[in-house]
């Protein structure tokens, strides 16, 4: 089947020529498209309806025949760019390689359990060994007291695993809801200059990062605690506390895992 695209007449196939305005007959499958664009083009177009090029200045339209063959869909959504700064950053973003990573939020271990059991022993040796327990007692007591200002101070140097790089803003960015939301107004976050504080039970944590991509959490006594001073062994189990669960919160926040 012949076809004059000027006209839309259709005439047999071994007719050459329209008899209307003598224009050449065309085969009537074959398909028109633009050769700027490649959109198909309707009979006797002049103009793209796709990319609106003159059909002449973009050159002879390309004849081609149908094919049931499939063109490839190409994606044109559109990349956010601060996904793929994201990217970016994540993949340069390492785990340290040293630091202690906690399984929960659970107070660290008690290095003093012992002692109860020395108190116990005084107590039941007093009487039979005409008071000689109560200096067992003080024995107890002073180890006691030595091995809590250890244990203080060794919180004090303890190494969490963590990410680097990071910046102080998107520690508190992360932590802060999930600190507010566990926690309530019993424990608040703040910043003061360049590092993160974090005062819970009458305790000031600071936050600090170290050079080899770990972090640590430094106890003190807040104004409250210094003022009324608690005994050595209550704020031992402060410091225990407050310490697992500042360093746990981080941990979980920034995906770092075992």
């Amino acid at each position: 089947m012949k076809f004059c695209e000027k006209c839309q007449k259709e005439y047999p196939d071994d007719a050459q020529f329209c008899k209307i305005c003598g224009s050449s007959l065309k085969d009537k499958q074959e398909a028109t498209f633009c050769s700027h664009c490649g959109a198909k083009l309707g009979p006797g177009s002049q103009f793209c309806t796709s990319c609106g090029q003159s059909v002449g200045q973009v050159g002879d339209t390309a004849r081609v025949q149908k094919s049931s063959e499939p063109v490839p869909a190409v994606s044109s959504m559109p990349v956010d760019a601060s996904e793929k700064q994201q990217t970016a950053v994540d993949s340069n973003r390492q785990i340290s390689s040293e630091g202690i990573v906690l399984q929960s939020g659970a107070p660290l271990p008690s290095k003093t359990a012992w002692c109860k059991w020395g108190y116990l022993l005084s107590l039941l040796s007093a009487i039979p060994t005409d008071g000689k327990g109560l200096f067992l007692a003080l024995i107890v007591y002073i180890l006691q007291y030595q091995i809590i200002s250890f244990q203080r101070a060794k919180i004090r140097r303890m190494k969490f695993k963590f990410v680097s790089p990071v910046t102080i803003d998107e520690i508190y960015t992360k932590l802060q809801p999930a600190l507010s939301q566990k926690y309530g107004t019993g424990i608040k976050f703040d910043r003061e200059d360049d590092h993160l504080v974090v005062e819970y039970d009458s305790v000031l944590y600071d936050i600090n990062l170290n050079d080899d991509g770990t972090v640590s959490i430094w106890w003190r006594k807040s104004l409250a605690g210094a003022i009324f001073s608690f005994r050595d062994g209550k704020l031992y189990r402060k410091i225990r506390t407050g310490t697992a669960l500042i360093a746990y919160e981080l941990q979980q926040q920034f995906d770092v895992h075992a």
